[in-house]
């Protein structure tokens, strides 16, 4: 007999019409704490047997298929899963036979800890993202290959007056005189 689901009022797999989909619970202490947070069953006892099942997960929770990438050939294979599993994290949000009020995820806060590592890698990749563009803008400002793009670029950015530039056999002296 299939595992049938622990949500109240849910009929997944309890007969051949209602089959669907079901998941243990995670064994990691937090995420079990919050999905049992989230299910709307007073005393919930959890044990190897317990699932909860497809129907109250939102679409994106749920992984059907998987991809590798093969680097000798450079391309990425994609294969349906067997048995489709929860993403790290999930927590049940639909509870279409309770009241309408149960059928959201409780603000969860997230550790503090997380949050600032969070935040802190948020502004790092932010200045990478800034920074990888300031040397592009740099590269396309002043880049050149060639001599006569070189005298192009000095062209067309302001060099300071104080410089002179003088031109003689594919040359460019630059000049700088003072009192």
């Amino acid at each position: 007999m299939p595992n049938t689901c622990c949500v109240p009022k849910c009929k997944g797999n309890y007969n051949q019409e209602n089959r669907v989909v079901v998941f243990s619970f995670p064994k990691n202490e937090e995420l079990l704490q919050k999905l049992m947070k989230a299910i709307p069953r007073e005393n919930l006892v959890v044990t190897k047997n317990t699932r909860v099942c497809e129907k109250h997960f939102q679409n994106d929770d749920i992984e059907r298929h998987t991809s590798f990438y093969k680097e000798s050939s450079g391309e990425t294979l994609t294969a349906k899963l067997k048995k489709p599993r929860l993403k790290y994290g999930a927590i049940p949000s639909i509870f279409p036979n309770c009241p309408k009020y149960l059928s959201s995820v409780k603000n969860i806060r997230d550790d503090p800890i997380k949050k600032k590592r969070y935040l802190e890698e948020k502004h790092i990749n932010k200045a990478l993202e800034d920074s990888l563009r300031s040397k592009e803008d740099f590269d396309k400002r002043f880049a050149f290959s060639n001599f006569n793009e070189m005298k192009k670029c000095f062209q067309l950015n302001e060099v300071p007056s104080f410089w002179s530039i003088i031109e003689k056999d594919q040359n460019l002296i630059f000049l700088a005189i003072q009192n």
